[in-house]
């Protein structure tokens, strides 16, 4: 039992290891959504749909005992056949030498994966657009993202059926979070006007309360997937893919980081250099140590207003060149 335990912990403590080597690559590619081995969220979605499907269903009974959970049912299996579509579809370029297994990638020849067009892994020639995606390990024609629920990528060829599937989603989960408040607001103030109330197998206060909890979760996921349709329709007015996005606002970021150091850095030696001056005017009289002082206190001042004010620093300059010749 404890050679067991310890060659389980062997094996999870080398495929953590290989798991943070960008270095290592897998020597096969994904076909689509359906390659081994799935997603967490790939399996977290198939697992939680019945479960939702179902409780709805059961829970919008007092609307109507026949056609509220028959068209629960519909909704779903109109998600679940758009899901299963964007699973199978295969986003990979028209060029892709699919009987020809990747190269392995030498990071000390190749700097980048795809080079002046040409991606050094599917060995062949790809357009501005593309990438390769590193899940997939295969190259993307309008590489958007990389999908954890479909465990597949979105790109040029199932963009649309995936902004479908998002507008579905929302639609479908604040309609039914509309429905499961509406029913329970009747119900706290004339449970009369439900007259399929009577036939729930749970009492009304748990029915009331389950409503409530279900409505939330759904308008949580209706907000959330309109808010990834507001931004992809931002990206769409900006002709711009999500890839393409986080790259530009990673390169901000560091740029950003690269000036705050060279500030940094700048004050570290302007403070040094004064530390500096004030140990070399150590031996001076009170009258010079002052007007070293106001020296330094005139190069920060001239300083300060040409970083703010380029016009002001030089008026500023102009008023203490006439005072000191005067």
């Amino acid at each position: 039992m404890k050679n067991c335990l310890s060659f389980s912990r062997l094996n999870f403590a080398v495929i953590r290891k290989l798991s943070h080597n960008r270095d290592v690559q897998l020597q096969r590619r994904r076909h689509n959504g359906w390659t081994w081995p799935p997603s967490l969220l790939q399996i977290l979605f198939w697992i939680t749909v019945p479960i939702f499907a179902s409780s709805t269903a059961f829970l919008l009974i007092p609307l109507h005992i026949l056609y509220a959970p028959l068209a629960v049912f519909t909704g779903t299996i109109w998600l679940i056949l758009q899901m299963i579509v964007l699973t199978c579809i295969d986003p990979a370029v028209s060029n892709l030498r699919k009987d020809q297994a990747p190269a392995y990638f030498d990071t000390t020849k190749h700097e980048h994966v795809i080079e002046n067009l040409f991606c050094n892994i599917c060995l062949i020639n790809v357009d501005p657009n593309c990438k390769h995606c590193r899940q997939c390990n295969k190259c993307i024609s309008g590489f958007d993202h990389h999908c954890k629920w479909l465990n597949n990528c979105i790109g040029s060829v199932n963009y649309r059926l995936f902004l479908l599937l998002v507008l579905s989603v929302c639609f479908i989960s604040a309609l039914i979070s509309i429905c499961l408040i509406v029913l329970a607001v009747i119900s706290f103030i004339n449970i009369g006007l439900l007259p399929n109330a009577d036939k729930l197998p749970i009492k009304l206060m748990l029915w009331q309360g389950l409503c409530v909890g279900v409505a939330v979760t759904y308008s949580i996921v209706a907000i959330l997937c309109a808010h990834l349709l507001y931004f992809h329709y931002k990206l769409w007015q900006r002709g711009m893919t999500t890839y393409y996005f986080i790259r530009i606002n990673r390169e901000c970021k560091n740029n950003q980081k690269q000036q705050q150091r060279k500030q940094q850095q700048q004050q570290q030696q302007e403070q040094q250099q004064e530390e500096k001056n004030l140990s070399i005017n150590g031996g001076l009289t009170p009258l010079e140590k002052t007007c070293s002082k106001l020296n330094i206190i005139k190069s920060r001042a001239i300083r300060d207003s040409n970083i703010d004010n380029p016009y002001v620093s030089f008026t500023f300059q102009e008023s203490l060149a006439n005072n000191e010749q005067k």
